[in-house]
C-alpha cells in the first residue's frame, strides 16, 4: 500500500505538469507562465500528498509489526532484517520518484525559450522552493526510519541494532550524493540560460547599431 500511495503521488505530479504545459505558448510567455506555475503547484501538491500517505501507512504498519512482536517471547533475527529491508526499499522508491520528477522539471526548464527576465526569476524561485520542500520531506522519511530503528532496538538483539544503524548510514550517504548531483544539474541549467541571455542581448545591441547606421545613411541621401 505505501508503494501504491507514492506511485499515485508521482502520477499526480506528472498530470499536474502536463496540465501546466498543455496550454503553454512559447510565443506568449507573459500569459503562459501563470498557467505553467499553477500546473507545477498541483504537481508538487499531489507528490507531497502521496509521500505523506505513504508515511502514514508505513507508520501504521510499524505499529502493527511492533504489536505482533510484543506478543512473542523472542523475535526472529532474519524476519526483523527483512522488515528493515522492506522499509529501505520503500524509501528508495520514493527517493527515485522524487529525483525523476526533479529531472523532468529541469529538462523542461532548459528547453523553455524565455523572453522575459521577470518570468525567468519567478520560475527559478519556484524550482528552489520545490527542492527545499523535497529535502524537508526526505528528512521526515529519515526521521520515521530512525524512530522505527529505535523501536526495534527495544525488542531485538544488539546484532540487529548494529545492522540497522549500518543500513541507515548507507542510506543517508546515498541521499546526499543523489541530491548533490540534482542541484548540480539545476545550476548547469540556470548557467546555460544566463549565457543565452547575454548572447541575445549582444545580438539585439548589434541589430540596433545596424539600424542606426542605416537610418543615418538614409538621412544623408
Amino acid at each position: 500500500m505505501p508503494n501504491i500511495a507514492s506511485s499515485l503521488g508521482v502520477l499526480g505530479t506528472f498530470i499536474g505538469i502536463a496540465i501546466g504545459l498543455y496550454n503553454f505558448n512559447a510565443n506568449d510567455i507573459d500569459s503562459s507562465v501563470p498557467q505553467l506555475l499553477d500546473g507545477m503547484k498541483t504537481a508538487f501538491y499531489t507528490s507531497i500528498a502521496g509521500m505523506l500517505a505513504s508515511i502514514i501507512m508505513k507508520s501504521f504498519e510499524m505499529h502493527r509489526i511492533r504489536a505482533e512482536l510484543s506478543k512473542e517471547d523472542s523475535v526472529n533475527y532474519e524476519d526483523s532484517i527483512e522488515v528493515a529491508k522492506i522499509m529501505i526499499d520503500v524509501i528508495k522508491e520514493l527517493n527515485k520518484n522524487i529525483l525523476e520528477n526533479q529531472s523532468f522539471m529541469s529538462d523542461r526548464f532548459e528547453k523553455m525559450d524565455e523572453n522575459s527576465n521577470r518570468n525567468q526569476e519567478k520560475i527559478i524561485n519556484e524550482l528552489k522552493i520545490s527542492n527545499m520542500d523535497t529535502s524537508r520531506k526526505q528528512d521526515e522519511l529519515i526521521n520515521e526510519f530512525k524512530t522505527f530503528a529505535s523501536n526495534m532496538a527495544e525488542l531485538n538483539s544488539q546484532s540487529l541494532i548494529d545492522a540497522l544503524q549500518e543500513v541507515i548510514k548507507d542510506f543517508n550517504n546515498k541521499i546526499s550524493e543523489q541530491f548533490g548531483e540534482n542541484f548540480k544539474e539545476l545550476n548547469k541549467a540556470v548557467g546555460a540560460l544566463l549565457i543565452w541571455q547575454d548572447n541575445y542581448k549582444e545580438h539585439i545591441e548589434i541589430t540596433i547599431n545596424q539600424l542606426e547606421v542605416t537610418a543615418n545613411s538614409m538621412d544623408k541621401v
